[in-house]
């Protein structure tokens, strides 16, 4: 018995550390896809010319098509950190990983609300032209 204790345990010692080093990457993935985001966000600031214009517009209608996407990305990343919250003991470890997922979850809705937001206006200018 204790053979099959120790094996289990060690499965799932493994398992629970691919699960934080697979959430751990793919919070650092969709980090840096917000900071991109963020970037090109700051390179469509300076819009003077109708042919700027449009070319924001594309630029934004190309991040705005990735929203499914990342947004099942982000519904991963949080599901595998409920996982993981159930699979440790440490209070401080669980209120770590419920702070990164709701960051990140707060990060995403701030972008895309941008990213929305600009696509809007610009459009509504373009249409004014």
């Amino acid at each position: 018995a204790v053979v099959s204790t120790q094996s289990t345990g060690e499965t799932k010692l493994s398992t629970n550390l691919s699960s934080k080093t697979f959430f751990q990457n793919q919070l650092a993935g969709l980090k840096a896809t917000f900071q991109q985001h963020r970037n090109t966000l700051k390179t469509l600031e300076d819009v003077t010319t109708e042919s700027k214009l449009r070319s924001a517009i594309e630029t934004l209608e190309k991040l705005l098509s990735t929203e499914k996407k990342l947004s099942e990305e982000i519904n991963a990343v949080v599901l595998e950190g409920k996982n993981i919250i159930r699979s440790i003991d440490n209070m401080d470890d669980m209120k770590r990983i419920q702070l990164e997922v709701q960051s990140l979850q707060s990060a995403y809705r701030v972008i895309q609300n941008s990213i929305s937001m600009k696509h809007k206006k610009y459009t509504a200018i373009l249409g004014q032209l």
